[in-house]
C-alpha cells in the first residue's frame, strides 16, 4: 500500500491532488485509485478527451491534467470578428442576387447526410485463437517480448520470436510491436500482423495503465496499417484480475471509439477459447456495461 506524504498547503502548487509518494515521487491521487475506464463509464461522452493523456504525469499542472480534458469540454466558442459588417438578411439577400444564375428547387439540392461508418465490437468463444480469418491479431506480452504461449511459438516454427530478439529488452509498459505471422506453412498462423501489446512486467505482473495505453496504441496503428477485421486475445496473461482487465481493456475500445475518427477498422473481436467459459462470461458482462447503450 502507498502511504501519501503529509504535506503543507504551500504544497499544493496548482494541484492539491499532486502528491508526494514515499520515496518522494510526485503523483497523481485520483488517477492512482481510478482506472480511466471507470472515469470515462462516470462522465457524459467527451469527443475532446484523448486516452492517451490519461498516462501522461501532469506535473501538478491544470493545463496537463487529464481530468479536466475529461470533465470540460474545451473547444473554444468561435469568436466573431469586431470589424465584420453586420446587415440584415434582406440587404444579405440583395447581395447575394444573381439574376442569371439558375433557380433549384431547396428540396432537391439538399444533400443527404452519409451513413455513419460504425465500427462493431464483439466478444467470441472460438475453436483457436491462432486460426480465426482476421487482419491482424493483438497478443499480449511482456517486457521481455518473451512469448509465453508454447502454441505460438510452434505454429510460427520459431519465427516471431526471432523477430522479437531483435528488440533490446526490457521495453516500455503500455508500447505495442509489431511482427508477422512467421510465414505461410501448413499449421501456421492465419492473421497476417501480430501486434505485441506490452501490458506485463519481465516478472509478468500487469496493470491497467498498460492495458489501457497498448489498447489505444494497437487500435490506432491498426487502423493506419489498414486493418478492417482486428482480433484482440484478453490481456490478462494468466495473472491479473480478469474482471479489472476487462474493464481496462473493453473501457479503452469504447473510449477510442467514441474520441478518434477511424479510415479502416470495421470489426474488432475479443476471442477466447469456447471453453474458457469464465473468461467469456466476465468478458460479456463488462462488455454489456460499457457497450449497453
Amino acid at each position: 500500500m502507498i502511504k501519501i506524504k503529509l504535506q503543507t498547503l504551500n504544497d499544493a502548487a496548482d494541484c492539491p491532488f499532486y502528491v508526494d509518494g514515499p520515496k518522494k515521487n510526485k503523483f497523481c491521487f485520483v488517477k492512482q485509485n481510478i482506472s480511466m475506464a471507470q472515469a470515462v463509464n462516470l462522465v457524459e461522452e467527451n469527443h475532446g478527451f484523448d486516452p492517451s493523456s490519461w498516462n501522461e504525469d501532469c506535473e501538478g499542472d491544470f493545463a496537463n491534467c487529464a481530468l479536466v480534458k475529461l470533465l470540460y469540454d474545451l473547444t473554444e466558442e468561435a469568436e466573431v470578428e469586431p470589424e465584420q459588417e453586420l446587415k440584415s438578411p434582406i440587404e444579405e439577400q440583395i447581395d447575394d442576387y444573381d439574376p442569371y444564375e439558375e433557380y433549384e428547387d431547396e428540396e432537391e439540392s439538399e444533400e443527404e447526410p452519409e451513413p455513419e461508418d460504425l465500427v462493431s465490437v464483439r466478444v467470441l468463444g472460438v475453436e483457436n485463437v491462432y486460426s480465426v480469418k482476421v487482419d491482424a491479431l493483438v497478443y499480449p506480452n511482456n517486457q521481455l517480448l518473451f512469448i509465453d504461449d508454447i502454441e505460438l511459438s510452434k505454429r510460427s516454427l520459431g519465427q516471431i520470436q526471432a523477430e522479437l530478439d531483435k528488440v533490446s529488452p526490457p521495453v516500455q509498459m503500455g508500447s505495442v510491436y509489431i511482427t508477422t505471422n512467421g510465414g505461410e506453412h501448413r499449421g501456421g498462423i492465419i492473421p497476417k500482423k501480430i501486434y505485441h501489446a506490452i501490458v506485463a512486467t519481465q516478472m509478468r505482473l500487469v496493470n491497467e495503465q498498460a492495458i489501457s495505453k497498448a489498447v489505444v496504441k494497437s487500435l490506432t496503428q491498426a487502423d493506419a496499417d489498414g486493418v478492417e477485421n482486428l482480433a484482440m486475445l484478453p490481456m490478462d496473461c494468466g495473472t491479473f484480475d480478469l474482471y479489472q482487465t476487462a474493464s481496462a481493456q473493453l473501457g479503452a475500445i469504447y473510449n477510442f471509439l467514441q474520441t478518434v475518427p477511424t479510415k479502416n477498422l470495421k470489426n474488432i473481436f475479443i476471442i477466447t477459447t469456447k471453453n474458457d467459459k469464465v473468461t467469456l462470461d466476465i468478458y460479456n458482462e463488462k462488455f454489456d456495461r460499457i457497450f449497453g447503450e
